[in-house]
């Protein structure tokens, strides 16, 4: 997926305009807990099992549609937080965890029918606060603790029912990792182990079970941080450094040039031990546990907005830039007849793409031009004015 970074010139002012995630507050999740297990099928996501003072098995449906959380079979075994999760094809499944000890049992959710179904016992060794994934219909687990710092990789195998121990993650033997998936390879790191928490990162590639180490983590090191995917890049925040230092910042992950960004922060309370998950176009972050041992029930919803970029010009305005997750527009407030003339340069001066307009028109960057990554102008000319404007697609 192409992303674009539009920078505005504007009757010669020299004005930085970057596109902002947001985040918006949404409907608590019903009750306060951190250590869930969650996944997402279709479009719904699912959370539930956790610890409020003690361990739960309640199990939830999230419609991000209508912000609402509806009740759904509860989880066979009471009392269980920090297990592992994924879901493929539209099953869920819960792995191992802790009820005050560590347990081996494996469930398959299925939504259709609101049942849970008990799949063949993990054979990794009992654990809890794994990392999980799913990459092309197989579902895997990484690390974890139980009674020892672990560093295995195991894969689920839907068809078969079958589990098989794959290379392990390279890094140091931990537990509380984060993990996410861009473009079919999977991401683990940070963590903690024996009094150390880690910022470094590793990439799993599936098809040759190998891995290699990615760039650290820039923020500091911490375990029981979010992650997800989303707007094609992977996603990393919260957490703390296993006493009394939590945190909200969060940063981007670009595997194409191997680089971290970090992005507004997350405006609720410092938590670790959250939900994530990606919905439609948003990302949602929930629940969690705080500084004094203080379980959190909010939500937030992370957003690329609809009209994230926009140039202003008062009553002369005949241009806006729009940005979403996957396109660039340029917007042209023709409110006159007048005919504008719309051009796309690239930055030796060779013209690239042309076009007269007398009417209101809106103009897809990557349609109009089909642009590679790289550095662009475009210019828009209307009576003796003339607009130009620079951006960057990476």
């Amino acid at each position: 997926m192409k992303r674009y970074f539009i920078f505005c010139l504007l009757l010669g002012l020299n004005t930085s305009v970057y596109c902002q995630y947001v985040w918006n507050q949404k409907g608590n999740f019903p009750t306060n807990i951190y250590s869930t297990s969650f996944f997402t099928i279709g479009n719904k996501g699912y959370v539930g099992l956790g610890n409020n003072g003690t361990g739960q098995n309640e199990w939830w449906e999230y419609d991000f549609l209508t912000d609402t959380w509806t009740p759904k079979a509860n989880y066979p075994i009471p009392n269980l937080w920090a297990a592992a999760c994924f879901s493929i094809n539209n099953k869920g499944y819960v792995i191992s965890g802790t009820t005050g000890s560590y347990i081996l049992d494996f469930y398959e959710f299925d939504p259709a029918t609101n049942v849970w179904t008990q799949r063949s016992n993990f054979p990794g060794g009992a654990r809890q606060d794994a990392s999980y994934f799913t990459l092309n219909s197989y579902g895997y687990i990484a690390c974890g603790f139980g009674g020892v710092y672990r560093n295995d990789l195991w894969e689920y195998d839907q068809n078969s029912n079958s589990w098989a121990q794959k290379s392990p993650f390279p890094g140091s033997a931990r537990t509380g990792t984060s993990a996410f998936t861009l473009n079919n390879l999977a991401y683990v790191g940070l963590g903690f182990s024996n009094g150390l928490n880690f910022n470094d990162f590793y990439s799993y590639n599936q098809q040759n079970d190998s891995w290699i180490q990615v760039a650290n983590f820039p923020g500091t090191a911490r375990n029981a941080a979010s992650s997800f995917t989303y707007n094609n890049l992977g996603f990393c925040g919260l957490g703390y450094n296993g006493s009394s230092t939590y945190f909200s910042d969060f940063y981007s992950y670009n595997d194409a040039t191997n680089t971290w960004n970090q992005i507004i922060n997350y405006p609720g309370l410092v938590t670790s031990y959250v939900f994530s998950f990606k919905l439609g176009n948003f990302a949602y972050v929930g629940t969690g546990r705080g500084p004094g041992n203080v379980f959190r029930n909010e939500v937030y919803e992370l957003s690329m907005p609809k009209n994230s970029i926009e140039d202003l010009e008062s009553q002369d305005q005949i241009s806006s830039l729009f940005y979403n997750e996957n396109q660039a527009y340029v917007k042209l407030n023709n409110k006159n007849g007048e005919t504008i003339q719309f051009e796309i340069y690239s930055l030796t001066g060779q013209i690239i793409y042309c076009c007269k307009i007398n009417d209101s028109a809106t103009i897809n960057l990557n349609e109009t031009s089909k642009l590679s990554k790289g550095c662009y102008l475009y210019s828009i000319s209307v009576k003796s004015k003339t607009y130009s404007h620079k951006f960057i697609i990476q």
